[in-house]
């Protein structure tokens, strides 16, 4: 069963991680930004992996904190977690970091605990469903939450050009 808790977070973990690094690199961001969005996507992959996801809790962990720790910074600044059509002020800009901590860091103690033992198939599945379902809704949670900004409240990109 612990597993199965486990896999389950470490999915939902990168359902979010790996969705805001692909919309990132879809975006025509700064070099910094779309090296964020591979380093997200990297996470998102080692998650998945049963060899590597041990490493790669401890990074979304780390990620989650320095994401929640900026977004205590700069919360009333738009987050472009998920690329520039995404955009998400004030404090429901801190779901999706503090959920990526939370997730992470809940299939770390569960693996702590010497839950690693193998799953079998019925219980991988479920894992897998309800860690997708739990990423799509912290994905959305911050849209839906706060209200939608104006065209001319939107700052432009520094490094896109307005003109036509």
């Amino acid at each position: 069963m612990e597993a199965a808790v486990e896999l389950s977070l470490a999915i939902a973990t990168a359902t979010v991680l790996g969705c805001a690094g692909v919309l990132k690199l879809a975006d025509a961001g700064p070099f910094r930004y779309r090296a964020l969005g591979v380093a997200e996507v990297g996470v998102a992959v080692a998650l998945l992996v049963d060899r590597s996801r041990l490493g790669g809790l401890i990074l979304g962990c780390g990620l989650g904190l320095v994401f929640t720790s900026y977004s205590l910074v700069h919360v009333e600044r738009p987050c472009r977690c998920f690329g520039e059509r995404f955009r998400v002020a004030g404090t429901a800009r801190l779901v999706r970091p503090v959920a990526i901590t939370a997730f992470s860091l809940g299939a770390l103690l569960v693996w702590s605990f010497g839950a690693t033992e193998a799953t079998e198939t019925s219980r991988a599945l479920t894992s897998a469903v309800i860690g997708v379902i739990l990423g799509c809704v912290v994905i959305a949670a911050p849209a839906v939450a706060s209200p939608p900004e104006q065209p001319s409240e939107l700052p432009s990109h520094p490094e896109v050009s307005t003109r036509v």
